[in-house]
């Protein structure tokens, strides 16, 4: 098992059957028609795949603390949030949710991550709340990031829809349709699929992303991105689907 402490808002009778959502902003999923989990390594309840943040350094999961991670070791240039807490699930009217905070080091932001799942849908809903406790304006850039796990692989080709959703999918172009894991933003800005060693690079560089697709089959990650001015003492909401 993990060491990172995580909270499951997943539904025995699916289609998401757990959805791991970690005290650092990491999570994981299993959908009931795979064996594996969705986000690599596909073994642990806490995968490479979570928020990160670019303000002064990029903040990241404590991957160090999670099963298998292939990040163990950590991304240049990042450090772990500097303090997290999180709710206990709260399971209602066919729902469940739980609420994540995470902080930069001197508190000058605080993140508030809500994770929503309703039961029977195939996607969950993650929704944003930074929160500039500064007394000046800071630019910040949020970063939802993941190196995926599809059908039992690693591989995928990327796809892109009109409205800035990014996936990747079992087969080019999804033709003939078959399994996508989509992120999809409701605030759209910009996105990445591709090598996850590429993501990573961008990310330990405190890049914006490069609205890159790679539609070749390969090893492929996700990522959405947005960049934020925060005024001072103020709060800014974005959430998006996976």
């Amino acid at each position: 098992m993990a060491t990172t402490a995580y909270q499951d808002i997943g539904s025995d009778a699916g289609p998401l059957q757990h959805i791991w959502i970690g005290v650092d902003g990491a999570f994981n999923a299993r959908h009931v028609g795979n064996a594996g989990f969705q986000f690599s390594p596909e073994n642990s309840e806490l995968g490479d795949a979570g928020t990160f943040l670019a303000y002064s350094s990029i903040y990241s999961p404590s991957f160090g603390g999670h099963r298998y991670s292939n990040l163990g070791l950590g991304i240049p240039g990042m450090q772990d949030w500097d303090q997290h807490s999180q709710s206990a699930v709260v399971s209602a009217n066919g729902m469940s949710r739980v609420v994540t905070m995470l902080q930069t080091l001197g508190d000058d932001l605080t993140l508030y991550i809500v994770d929503t799942y309703v039961h029977g849908q195939d996607c969950w809903r993650t929704d944003y709340i930074l929160q500039n406790n500064y007394t000046a304006e800071l630019e910040v850039i949020l970063y939802r990031a993941a190196n995926v796990f599809l059908n039992g692989t690693e591989d995928g080709y990327g796809v892109l829809r009109a409205d800035g959703s990014v996936g990747v999918a079992a087969n080019a172009d999804n033709n003939p349709p078959g399994n996508v894991l989509w992120f999809v933003p409701l605030v759209a800005d910009e996105y990445f699929e591709g090598d996850p060693a590429d993501l990573w690079d961008l990310l330990g560089d405190l890049s914006d992303l490069t609205n890159t697709i790679v539609v070749t089959d390969g090893d492929a990650a996700l990522a959405l991105t947005w960049g934020l001015t925060l005024p001072a003492e103020s709060l800014v909401v974005r959430s998006c689907l996976t």
